[in-house]
């Protein structure tokens, strides 16, 4: 693990700040179950999913991912997008790709990250801001 911390904060994690273990772990949580990370819950993933305020042609997909990581920042589709005109690229969209090809490097520090399990919620588990000690 200190290899990874130490690797992420030296390469693409540099621009963000620093991280540390309990940056995802939250300290293993109420079970302090250090080695696993709260899971995403799919069931808010699928409900998010019902209730679809963009394009109705969005693809299952498209609908999935977004839904995805609106559950994992707690956060509604206005705080990327701009209802009416929701493909305008914003600030936050912007950062949301950057972080896409951050999770592309997760696996050189660790094999966990090429599992389906591994998703924006492992370290920001409903929170815009991943917590630092």
């Amino acid at each position: 693990m200190a290899k990874m911390v130490e690797g992420l904060n030296k390469g693409p994690l540099r621009q963000y700040g620093r991280i540390d273990c309990v940056s995802c772990h939250r300290e293993g949580g109420p079970q302090h179950r250090l080695a696993f990370p709260q899971p995403l819950n799919r069931a808010a993933v699928a409900r998010a999913m019902e209730v679809w305020p963009g394009d109705s042609h969005d693809t299952a997909d498209v609908r999935r991912a977004m839904s995805t990581y609106s559950v994992s920042l707690g956060v509604g589709c206005q705080y990327c997008h701009t209802p009416g005109n929701w493909k305008a690229d914003t600030a936050a969209m912007q950062k949301t790709r950057q972080m896409i090809a951050l999770m592309d490097t997760f696996p050189k520090y660790f094999d966990f990250a090429r599992a389906a399990s591994f998703t924006c919620y492992t370290c920001h588990q409903g929170a815009v801001r991943i917590p630092k000690k």
